[in-house]
């Protein structure tokens, strides 16, 4: 399969549920791929996720495999921008709930954003892997998996790039069965996984409740 493309042609095709091959001449970026990845949310593309990371990483090898072939007399202005290997839209739609930003500048406008409360840094925690599945206006569903066989898990999710939103309460499906419900009223939540657990996170959301901040949550 291939993921559809910004031409002119692909922006209006009711055919967005498949994945095509970008030129590496229209985009930048490395993107492009918004309507593939809206339709995953609308839920009539549930192979997107597994269908945008093979390419990414296709991607990856196919620039790494440029830049060896390069010749240094062929190099001009575009060189380094055709042959970044750095291919992070993937993971940007589905660990954060976000399209790609754009080039030279563009501000990261992402649902969620991940922090590794025992390292202090930026991003998921080791051995944790992290979907968002559905977005909505007051909805976001996260799900997140702790693959370590040994060690539990801690993970900080905040409330959009720059805590702008604001979580109500976060609704989840305990081992013991029953839904339960609690209280978060704050732009940022705390997630302990034990090893080799999962949770889905159906979290009312209320965006643009702050504002925005660089802020670390310690």
């Amino acid at each position: 399969k291939k993921i559809r493309n910004h031409d002119p042609e692909a922006r209006w095709s009711r055919d967005w549920e498949r994945v095509e091959s970008i030129s590496r001449f229209m985009s930048k970026d490395h993107g492009g791929h918004e309507a593939a990845w809206q339709a995953y949310l609308d839920g009539t593309y549930p192979t997107y996720p597994e269908e945008i990371l093979r390419y990414n990483i296709e991607q990856v090898n196919g620039r790494l495999d440029e830049i060896h072939q390069h010749q240094p007399e062929e190099h001009d202005g575009f060189s380094l921008i055709y042959r970044n290997p750095i291919s992070v839209e993937g993971l940007v739609n589905l660990t954060m709930g976000a399209p790609l930003p754009f080039y030279n500048g563009g501000l990261m406008m992402a649902r969620v954003r991940h922090f590794d409360p025992e390292n202090r840094r930026p991003g998921l925690p080791p051995d944790v892997a992290a979907l968002v599945s559905e977005l909505g206006s007051d909805r976001t569903v996260l799900h997140l998996v702790n693959l370590s066989q040994t060690h539990s898990r801690a993970v900080v999710i905040q409330a959009g790039t720059y805590a702008e939103h604001q979580f109500i309460t976060a609704t989840y499906l305990p081992q013991s069965g029953g839904e339960t419900s609690l209280p978060v009223n704050a732009a940022r939540l705390t997630v302990h996984l034990p090893s080799q657990s999962q949770i889905k996170l159906d979290i009312t959301t209320k965006r643009f409740a702050h504002r925005p901040s660089y802020a670390f949550p310690w």
